[in-house]
């Protein structure tokens, strides 16, 4: 549905010039999530925020009608060859030898389920089996709340991390369709599940050879949400990745937020021009949480 929005473009020319989009695919029940009702994007850069409503709604059929299957967002770039990963082999099976673009093939065959979330209830999505790719209301039981969970868990590899614990990345949040202030922060999952064709990391991980490319890691693998931590013996991956060109942030936003609010920074960052004010904000912050900073309450 996206990817009928784009209004008929070849694979060729979504290729050339058009970025990647991702869907989240369900490989063992058949499934998909729309991302239209979501306000969000369909890029890997536009989810990997926490609080993200598409991803939270990910997290929350992951803690119901998709508990226990194994979910990929998959990228309409990947092509899929002779794949050894049990749910990219699925997916390979029922879409990938049919068209080079295994995705655009998995959303005319896979249902979507975006009709079950009360949010997509008087919206549309763009019906690509008609002429001329007419927008339809969504049709679903519209009963199901996005509920936000703390903690996405792998079970297989016995690895976790904490959303309000992991990389703080702008001291800005795009919610209902603008940005205001408050503290983004990284989000894993679509990373850990994510399978495009090129590598994630290319553009966030030059100079750091101490941190491996987290795509697709999680593919495969038993993966849960949760409101409370898992039991010890878990791997932390919270702080495990983050943009080298930030410095590391990974306090509460109890001990962010009066930072963010005192005078004394706000002034500090008045007079940034536009590319400037991010990064010197979380600069700022890193040295007042560390006892270095000049900025007073």
């Amino acid at each position: 549905m996206v990817w009928s929005a784009i209004a008929g473009a070849t694979v060729e020319n979504r290729l050339i010039g058009m970025g990647e989009y991702y869907l989240w695919l369900n490989a063992d029940k058949r499934e998909q999530l729309g991302i239209e009702p979501f306000d969000t994007g369909a890029k890997m850069v536009s989810n990997i925020d926490v609080g993200n409503e598409y991803t939270d709604a990910i997290c929350t059929l992951l803690d119901s009608d998709w508990r226990g299957d194994m979910l990929v967002f998959l990228g309409d770039y990947r092509e899929l060859d002779n794949e050894e990963n049990p749910a990219l082999a699925k997916i390979e099976a029922d879409c990938g030898h049919r068209e080079p673009c295994a995705l655009c093939e998995a959303e005319d065959i896979y249902v979507d389920v975006a009709g079950r979330f009360r949010l997509a209830k008087g919206k549309n999505y763009y019906d690509c089996e008609s002429p001329g790719l007419p927008e339809v209301p969504y049709e679903g039981t519209f009963d199901k709340d996005v509920i936000h969970y703390r903690y996405v868990i792998n079970e297989t590899k016995r690895q976790y991390y904490d959303r309000e614990r992991t990389p703080m990345t702008s001291t800005h949040v795009w919610r209902d369709g603008g940005v205001r202030e408050g503290i983004q922060r990284l989000d894993l999952l679509p990373v850990f599940l994510g399978a495009g064709a090129e590598r994630y990391g290319d553009g966030y991980l030059d100079g750091r050879d101490d941190v491996p490319d987290p795509s697709g890691m999680w593919i495969g693998d038993y993966v849960r949400v949760s409101h409370e931590p898992p039991q010890e013996g878990y791997e932390d991956l919270s702080d495990w990745y983050y943009y080298p060109f930030f410095p590391l942030i990974t306090e509460t936003d109890d001990e962010i937020l009066p930072i963010m609010q005192s005078q004394a920074f706000k002034d500090a960052i008045a007079d940034d021009e536009e590319g400037e004010v991010i990064d010197h904000a979380l600069h700022l912050i890193r040295q007042s949480l560390d006892g270095n900073s000049s900025l007073e309450a």
